[in-house]
C-alpha cells in the first residue's frame, strides 16, 4: 500500500494551471510551509511537545518577458516564524 501511495504523492500535481500562465508572462508565484515537530512522551524530567513552523510567500518577476528589458529580475518575499 505504501509504494502506491508514495507514487500517488510524486505525480500530484497541487498548482492551479492560472499560475503557469502567469509564468510564462514572467510572474513566478511561489509559497512555502514547514513543521517541525518534537516532543517527549514518556521519560525524563519533563514531558510535552513543541514545534517550530515556518511559512513564506513570494514573488519572482522576470522583466524580459513582463516589458522586454532584458537581464532585469526581481524577487520579493516574506517569512514568518513561529515556534
Amino acid at each position: 500500500m505504501l509504494p502506491q501511495l508514495l507514487a500517488a504523492a510524486e505525480n500530484f500535481d497541487w498548482r492551479p494551471t492560472f499560475l503557469d500562465e502567469f509564468s510564462g508572462h514572467g510572474v513566478e508565484v511561489f509559497a512555502d510551509y514547514t513543521n517541525n515537530i518534537a516532543g517527549n512522551p514518556i521519560g525524563g524530567q519533563r514531558q510535552g511537545f513543541t514545534y517550530a513552523d515556518s511559512t513564506q510567500f513570494g514573488v519572482n518577476l522576470d522583466f524580459k518577458k513582463l516589458v522586454g528589458w532584458d537581464g532585469l529580475q526581481i524577487s520579493a518575499s516574506a517569512f514568518d516564524r513561529n515556534g
